[in-house]
């Protein structure tokens, strides 16, 4: 749980942070209400809408895709997220770089040092008045907009240099506070992407000795609901869980239905912890786990699927590969481009897996995951807090 400590200690660090903050409401020029919120220690209102061109050097590269080597001693940028190598360099600077053309609005590199660059690279660089790394989130938030507002066409397929020059973001007139700013976010990033790299190859570590292949109905048989009638719904009761209770974002909620109990009521009761399929309708292929104050139960409805527990495995294992891109990808093969989407128990327990034999080594990695899921959960709102501030408030500046 190391990893997980970590993670809490820096989202905690950084709201005592930015606890500081400073609101500042009145008309102020043509504005109702301005709202500016800083770090602490920078009280003074003082951003301005920038243009790109006028604080950097914006040029394009000279190499071709041919220059580029397995173990070339440079980083050569060209046109895509992937990084080749060139024996050779043509710039040596702090520098952002995009392709003029493909994925526009979507790749950026930052480089700081020797480099080679493809002739239909954009560099962005000589920065004047303006931290290199706050130039690039900005652009990361709002060049993409920018571009398509500027151009005639639905999508961007090539840029042209007024599009780039003309690139306009809200900047503060500190230098200090720009560096503050952008040093936090890389942190963020850095910090996101180191827990992504564990994650893998954690998952890839987990390796056991035998592992074997059983179909879905043999570890956990999907169980059917009941169709209950909607004119025998009452007021107070026994919530049921319907389709529309199973959300997109994994859990069960929304507003449920209630029935009174019934007797002899287990061959569709659901409890704490269990994982429920959406059958048909909008979110078809879904798994989303119950959770349920201890004793409580709810009825499960028609074209709800419930995977059954078995002592073949670790249920905590089995909501896990349930909810994995194993699932998925065999679910996309049974669903019909184009049809009312649906699924049947038969087509889901006909999917097959690889899963340790070892029940301890299957409840690790449940676990493992369920700790993940409990951590996302328990800082959600301060992750999307911090993705908010990257985002959009430091470099709207103003909000009316």
């Amino acid at each position: 749980m190391e990893s997980n400590k970590e993670i809490c200690s820096f989202i905690d660090g950084s709201l005592l942070l930015t606890s500081n903050v400073s609101l500042f409401y009145g008309p102020i020029y043509s504005y109702d209400y301005l709202v500016k919120i800083r770090f602490g220690m920078f009280w003074v209102l003082s951003w301005e809408q920038e243009r790109l061109g006028d604080l950097t050097d914006i040029q394009t590269g000279s190499s071709n895709a041919q220059d580029a080597v397995d173990d070339g001693k440079y980083p050569f940028f060209i046109r895509s997220d992937e990084v080749k190598r060139s024996n050779k360099y043509i710039f040596d600077c702090e520098a952002i770089c995009i392709p003029g053309e493909g994925r526009l609005g979507d790749i950026f590199h930052y480089v700081n040092g020797k480099f080679d660059c493809h002739q239909r690279v954009y560099k962005i660089s000589g920065f004047r008045g303006v931290d290199a790394r706050f130039v690039l989130y900005a652009m990361q938030k709002s060049f993409k907009k920018h571009a398509l507002e500027n151009t005639s066409k639905a999508t961007v397929d090539s840029i042209r240099l007024p599009t780039l020059t003309g690139f306009g973001f809200m900047l503060p007139k500190s230098i200090e506070e720009q560096r503050k700013i952008s040093s936090f976010l890389t942190q963020v990033d850095t910090l996101l992407s180191l827990h992504q790299r564990k994650c893998k190859t954690s998952v890839a570590s987990v390796q056991a000795k035998t592992w074997e292949q059983r179909k879905s109905g043999e570890i956990a048989p999907l169980r059917g609901g009941f169709a209950f009638k909607s004119n025998e719904y009452c007021a107070e009761g026994v919530p049921i869980v319907r389709i529309s209770n199973v959300l997109s974002d994994g859990s069960v909620g929304a507003a449920f239905a209630n029935y009174d109990e019934q007797e002899d009521d287990e061959a569709y009761a659901l409890y704490d912890g269990a994982a429920v399929l959406a059958m048909s309708g909008a979110t078809t292929g879904k798994v989303s786990v119950l959770h349920a104050e201890k004793g409580h139960k709810y009825y499960q409805n028609q074209r709800v699927g419930y995977f059954m527990p078995t002592d073949n495995c670790d249920y905590g294992f089995i909501r896990t590969l349930m909810k994995s891109q194993l699932f998925a990808d065999q679910l996309s093969a049974v669903l019909v481009a184009g049809a009312q989407p649906n699924v049947s128990s038969k087509e889901i327990d006909g999917f097959e897996y690889m899963i340790p034999q070892s029940k301890v080594e299957q409840h690790r990695i449940g676990e493992y995951f369920s700790n993940l899921d409990t951590l996302i959960t328990l800082h959600q709102r301060k992750l999307k807090w911090l993705d908010n501030i990257r985002k959009r408030r430091y470099f709207y500046g103003s909000l009316r």
